[in-house]
């Protein structure tokens, strides 16, 4: 078991007629019951290319979607990456998760420069009145820790997260921003949380961004329990996940925290089959670690909104299936 920036590692093993193999092994710690979290395994695919593109002239992942097609397990793995097209602006990166020769996740990436030299004069960037603004309403320095992580969150204690009282209301059955016959657009229910790593020497990375983006609490866990917690005992399996990079990290200073990331998700539809449903989501860099950042956030002024960018977007479809198929896996596991 080991903190984040150990567990996402992989290790060059060979190359065959163009096709880099990399090699590793899922840490029994950042799994969701027996399963490793969707966005931890995209994080080791997404370590792999940027080692292969790390001496090219397309270093930085601009976009990537995944397709899990199977469960992975706590064994040894190997990432397979090869180009797809070498463009003048754009690389083109497939990339495929192995177990025992058996394909798991298959995923297509497109890698460029995140920080041009000649950026373009069209923005939606503050103070632009079009630009999208950080979505969450408490300052870190004096957002309430959650407990909302149960023990099948086995990373839990390397990671924290708060509550965002504002969004809970929002999603109860007699909000006024419930809708109705005459509501035009709206519905859907939102999450969001300040989450951090725990340890103080680790950072933000652009792998770390693909397992933030699979840290929200699913859509029907947030409905009002009307079931008997049934729905609170289910397993919501990634099956397609793309994440697309916004902007460049920034380096720990007075106005972004080094650890921690605001992260804000919604979701808009729950379909059959298996609970079928879609999630939202955005990272946005933090003013400050939580509970640290000294009187800022805590008077009226909302200077620090400003200096807060989106890292990356993220959307996702799930499935909502027993978590007994979840802790079955523990059998397959040990056939690995």
């Amino acid at each position: 078991m080991a903190p984040f920036s150990q567990a996402v590692a992989v290790q060059h093993d060979r190359n065959i007629d163009g096709t880099d193999v990399y090699r590793g092994e899922i840490d029994s710690e950042w799994t969701i019951g027996s399963v490793p979290n969707g966005g931890y395994v995209l994080a080791l695919m997404i370590d792999a290319c940027m080692k292969r593109q790390a001496s090219t002239v397309h270093p930085d992942p601009l976009h990537v979607t995944a397709h899990f097609m199977a469960a992975t397990a706590l064994s040894k793995f190997e990432i397979r990456v090869k180009t797809i097209k070498n463009g003048g602006m754009l690389t083109n990166v497939q990339a495929d998760f192995y177990q025992l020769d058996r394909k798991g996740v298959s995923s297509h990436l497109i890698f460029g420069v995140i920080n041009p030299s000649e950026p373009t004069d069209i923005t939606l960037n503050p103070p632009s009145p079009y630009a999208r603004r950080l979505p969450l309403h408490r300052h870190p320095s004096n957002a309430p820790l959650s407990n909302e992580w149960s023990s099948v969150y086995t990373y839990r204690s390397r990671m924290y997260t708060t509550d965002e009282p504002e969004i809970t209301v929002n999603n109860a059955k007699d909000s006024p921003t419930r809708t109705n016959s005459k509501t035009i657009g709206g519905g859907g229910i939102d999450w969001a949380s300040w989450c951090g790593f725990t340890d103080k020497t680790e950072r933000i990375t652009t792998q770390s961004l693909a397992f933030f983006a699979d840290a929200f609490t699913n859509a029907p866990m947030l409905l009002e329990d009307q079931d008997g917690n049934a729905v609170r005992k289910h397993w919501y399996p990634t099956t397609v996940m793309t994440l697309e990079f916004k902007s460049p990290i920034p380096p720990p200073s007075q106005v972004h925290a080094g650890r921690t990331v605001g992260v804000w998700s919604t979701g808009k539809f729950i379909n059959e089959p298996s609970g079928r449903h879609d999630q939202y989501t955005e990272i946005w860099t933090a003013p400050c670690d939580v509970g640290e950042g000294g009187d800022e956030g805590k008077g009226p002024g909302d200077e620090w909104r400003d200096k807060q960018v989106c890292l990356a977007t993220s959307y996702q479809m799930a499935l909502m299936v027993p978590m007994a198929r979840n802790y079955a896996n523990r059998k397959r596991r040990n056939k690995l």
